[in-house]
């Protein structure tokens, strides 16, 4: 398949348009092509233009060697490393964060 020993080439397809992380590295966006190395890798997607702004839960994945490997990962709301003054992609939970927003 032409790709170098060691390397497979990762799809991730979500709802949403989003770059792509392997072991936190930022290595494209979903709906690509993307050559990687092969094995387990730990896999995110976040949103585009802000880097570490990630909008899913990481998720372990086997990365075929000399193949293409297709996943979905869709965002998933949850507490993460995403900047506190960012809107949250998803609706806000019904809770806040550290008890906040109680009028009491």
């Amino acid at each position: 398949s032409g790709l170098p020993d060691g390397t497979g080439y990762l799809v991730v397809q979500s709802s949403v348009p989003a770059e792509v992380y392997v072991n936190g590295k930022m290595v494209g966006v979903t709906g690509e092509a993307l050559q990687v190395p092969c094995g387990a890798r730990y896999l995110r997607i976040g949103k585009p233009g802000q880097p570490n702004y990630f909008i899913s839960e990481g998720r372990s994945h086997s990365i075929a060697c000399k193949a293409a490997t297709t996943i979905t990962i869709n965002p998933t709301p949850f507490s993460g490393s995403s900047p506190g003054a960012a809107p949250a992609p998803a609706p806000a939970p019904a809770r806040a964060p550290g008890g906040g927003g109680d009028p009491y």
